[in-house]
């Protein structure tokens, strides 16, 4: 099924991993995982691997290159960049009551880069028209790598992005 980097998802509350072939355009497989077996991104990449190779083990596209994991996006069942604001800086004070003393929220929103559902929705919220290219990161079809994305965002160790319940928060570290 093709989409729209942008386009709603019929699915909230679960992970959804994506795999392409990197050779040729052959469309997506697409993997989704519950957040009560899955907690963490590399936990949902390790499982849809082993889902993926299971469900193509018998099939022709074993001797076809691999396909490549392009996107692992956490699509929360209540999308609130408040409540992620929220979230992340109670978890980062270890405060576990929401009624604890003013957590520095003021001091996580100043570092907020971008907000969405996906990587995809991130670069979006951060540069609205346009200007964070992600050409880069284009297969010869015109598919963005997303998992990419987010490892070169992580990888200058200047910004990071942050996973919570309701959304995913690209943050500023310096």
């Amino acid at each position: 099924m093709k989409r729209a980097p942008h386009q709603a998802e019929p699915f909230h509350g679960a992970w959804r991993i994506d795999f392409h072939d990197p050779t040729r355009d052959s469309g997506t497989s697409s993997y989704l995982l519950s957040p009560s077996a899955v907690t963490t991104e590399a936990a949902a990449r390790t499982i849809a691997c082993v889902r993926h190779l299971t469900a193509s083990a018998g099939t022709a596209r074993r001797h076809l290159t691999p396909m490549v994991i392009c996107e692992v996006a956490f699509r929360p069942s209540t999308s609130c960049r408040g409540c992620a604001l929220s979230w992340a800086a109670r978890a980062d004070a270890g405060a576990a009551e929401p009624s604890e003393p003013r957590l520095p929220i003021e001091e996580y929103e100043a570092k907020v880069v971008g907000f969405g559902d996906s990587v995809a929705d991130v670069i979006v919220s951060a540069s609205p028209e346009g200007t964070w290219g992600v050409e880069p990161y284009r297969d010869p079809f015109g598919r963005v790598n997303w998992a990419n994305v987010r490892v070169d965002i992580s990888k200058a160790a200047m910004s990071t992005l942050r996973q919570t319940p309701y959304g995913l928060l690209w943050l500023d570290q310096g």
